[in-house]
């Protein structure tokens, strides 16, 4: 949709190629990413990509492995990590001792070239029917779940966070903005922070919390990543800062 509201329809899904799509992201690469819950090769739902053009790949299809090892149903979107991969949750499949041979779900990994790989199965003891999933700025996973079983219910729903070795890093609460504007920045450990720039150009800056801080856009400066530099880490924001000419 332009800004004036003119829509273009990019396409339009059906069962063979997924039902129901989620929400998007952009990658660097300027295609868009999401899952479907229904429909695809096996009916469980796929993994897609989408140029701005409307050309539309499917990327993985779920329950290709056996008992829908690798998950089923992602009801949710993708989210890019930093390492440049993206993230989602299945609400069903993975480990069968689970919801009556259903599986609990799954937490996957998938490359943007569609390589797949299964980094957490939902059981019994962890609760199960992930749905909806974000990387803090401590760098872990975050997420929500529904009860263990069908006949079941302790606990009813929990809060998670899964560790898999992705380091901290900055959030920004804009990623675009012109020379003099301000901004926050949200993080970790930013009590006694030394420096702040954008793509290597300086900016000033004032902590108003261990989490929490605000930059000015120097002049002089380009798009690029905003750096962070703490008494303990260099922390780096997860996407580039776009300068506005």
């Amino acid at each position: 949709m332009t800004p004036g509201g003119t829509l273009t329809g990019l396409h339009t899904f059906e069962s063979s190629d997924g039902m129901f799509p989620s929400a998007l992201v952009q990658l660097e690469n300027g295609n868009l990413y999401g899952t479907t819950p229904e429909g695809g090769l096996n009916n469980h739902g796929t993994i897609f990509e989408i140029s701005p053009a409307g050309n539309l790949k499917t990327i993985y299809n779920f329950c290709i492995q056996t008992n829908c090892a690798d998950g089923a149903a992602p009801v949710s979107g993708l989210v890019e990590a930093t390492d440049g991969n993206l993230y989602g949750t299945t609400v069903i499949g993975g480990n069968p001792a689970c919801r009556d041979g259903q599986g609990c779900g799954t937490l996957f990994r998938v490359t943007p070239s569609g390589h797949f790989a299964t980094v957490f199965d939902f059981s019994l003891a962890t609760g199960g029917g992930p749905a909806g999933l974000l990387q803090a700025t401590d760098g872990r996973f975050y997420g929500a779940l529904g009860p263990s079983s069908r006949t079941e219910c302790s606990p009813c729903s929990t809060v998670y966070n899964l560790d898999i070795g992705l380091g901290p890093f900055v959030r920004l609460e804009r990623y675009s903005g012109w020379i003099g504007q301000s901004g926050g920045i949200l993080g970790q450990g930013f009590t006694g922070t030394t420096s702040v720039s954008i793509n290597g150009t300086p900016a000033s800056f004032t902590v108003e919390s261990d989490t929490y801080l605000r930059a000015t856009v120097p002049a002089g400066a380009t798009s690029g990543y905003v750096i962070v530099e703490t008494p303990t880490a260099v922390l780096t924001s997860n996407l580039p800062f776009r300068v506005v000419p």
